[in-house]
């Protein structure tokens, strides 16, 4: 036989064989190890299908043993997004400055500005776009995806994170976890008690909550003497190691001139607070003591005074409070708003019903609480106007009248009734509880004296 002949017959063997061997399996490659995979029934005649389904690209559902990536398209590595965490990547830290936008701050970061256009235009993000001074901002980055995460601290209490997926872009907003922490304090008064509770690192908010809880039986512009003092147990919020706030007064004593006024706080099932005295009475009067804080009083309730207006003795039925044009006026008690409006030598003024017995009056406004009108219904410590001279008036000051049964009496003077107490199914715990926190404080409250 001619050899060409012969060779050609030997090459048409070898692929025959060749063809029969690639008709039963398929090679498919899975991790680093080999695999025979059938790929069709061997009793299935031979067809040019058979032929185009072998390939060295792993089929579909077959997967690196490396469980951080798999496959996507033939011979591409994607990250796989449920296994992916944020350890994997390098976190940095920012702090913002003012004039602080996303976009520069990419810029310095070295990171893509298309990604900041597209977190701060995401619907859940607008925060991004107006950024807060001293808020910390962090970026999760690595070197084969670039930017993964963003966290954002929307405030104390929330953080805003932006994940970069295979499938879009994730927002959340998570609540950061709070501690409460307990802390005492101790003042005595020099001058004010605003100023000795600074000095004791007690800030505005506690300084505010203290005045509340006994502004029923002290009147802090008139009752005060040099030589007071005040203690009080109190929470603390910490993030971590980071103090991001001051909670309630949970227990406080205010000692005034000689008389002793305790308070415990209570919260009963729906939140509300409320604060009792050790044995469970309220410390919460119908009226409060005082329509404005931080004030002196500078003319009382007196049957006869000379109005430095008029030029002549008449009588004065109301307490004038001096305070800076502009203070916040209170109402002293529930009730539905009778009066307001301009009325003769009170200036502007609003006169609030408190049921059918009682009724308040407010004098010398230089403005209302925006929105109140004849009719409405305001709750005690509700702002409703703001100190002024209108009126008869030499200066700056609110006129504060109380009446009973349309007669004026005395507001510094009269006994006004109390809100009740405990109720009966919080009592026993109450009083347990009320009296660990007392015995606690007067223990701090002793050590720290005896300290000074």
């Amino acid at each position: 036989m001619h050899p060409r002949r012969r060779g050609g017959i030997l090459a048409v063997g070898v692929l025959g064989i060749l063809l029969m061997w690639f008709s039963d399996v398929s090679i498919a490659l899975v991790g680093h190890e080999v695999e025979a995979v059938p790929l069709r029934n061997p009793d299935m005649p031979l067809s040019t299908s058979s032929l185009a389904q072998f390939s060295l690209i792993p089929p579909i559902g077959i997967q690196s043993r490396n469980p951080a990536t798999k496959y996507s398209r033939p011979g591409g590595l994607q990250r796989e997004v449920s296994t992916f965490e944020p350890t994997e990547c390098d976190w940095r830290r920012y702090t913002v400055r003012r004039g602080d936008t996303l976009t520069h701050i990419f810029k310095r970061r070295d990171l893509p500005v298309r990604n900041a256009i597209r977190f701060a235009n995401h619907d859940q993000s607008l925060a991004l776009r107006s950024l807060v001074p001293e808020n910390i901002m962090e970026f999760c980055t690595n070197d084969v995806d670039g930017l993964l995460i963003l966290r954002y601290e929307l405030d104390n209490f929330q953080i805003l994170t932006l994940r970069d997926d295979l499938d879009g872009l994730r927002v959340n907003i998570n609540k950061v976890k709070i501690a409460t922490r307990y802390r005492y304090a101790t003042g005595q008064i020099k001058h004010s008690l605003y100023g000795s509770a600074k000095r004791i690192g007690i800030n505005e908010k506690l300084i505010s909550q203290l005045i509340s809880i006994f502004g029923w039986d002290i009147d802090f512009a008139l009752d005060l003497r040099r030589g007071d003092r005040f203690s009080l147990a109190y929470e603390e919020l910490y993030a971590g190691e980071r103090k991001v706030g001051t909670g309630d007064i949970l227990a406080a004593e205010f000692v005034n001139n000689g008389m002793v006024y305790r308070a415990v706080k209570h919260n009963d099932e729906k939140g509300n607070i409320e604060y009792y005295t050790p044995d469970g009475y309220s410390l919460r009067g119908t009226f409060l003591r005082t329509p404005v804080k931080f004030s002196r009083i500078t003319s009382g309730f007196k049957g006869k005074r000379f109005h430095p207006m008029l030029k002549k003795w008449r009588a004065h039925r109301g307490v004038d409070y001096s305070a800076p044009r502009g203070t916040r006026v209170l109402a002293t008690a529930d009730g539905r708003i009778g009066v307001i409006g301009r009325r003769g030598g009170y200036g502007k003024v609003i006169m609030i019903r408190h049921g059918g017995t009682y009724s308040t009056l407010y004098g010398h406004l230089s403005r209302f609480q925006s929105g109140l009108r004849t009719g409405d219904t305001v709750n005690q410590g509700d702002v409703i106007g703001y100190v002024g001279s209108t009126g008869r008036a030499t200066g700056p000051h609110l006129h504060y009248e109380f009446r009973v049964n349309g007669v004026h009496r005395d507001p510094l003077a009269f006994n006004m009734p109390r809100s009740g107490e405990i109720p009966e199914r919080y009592r026993e715990e109450f009083l347990i509880n009320a009296q660990q926190l007392i015995d606690k404080l007067a223990a701090h409250t002793d050590t720290e004296l005896a300290e000074k």
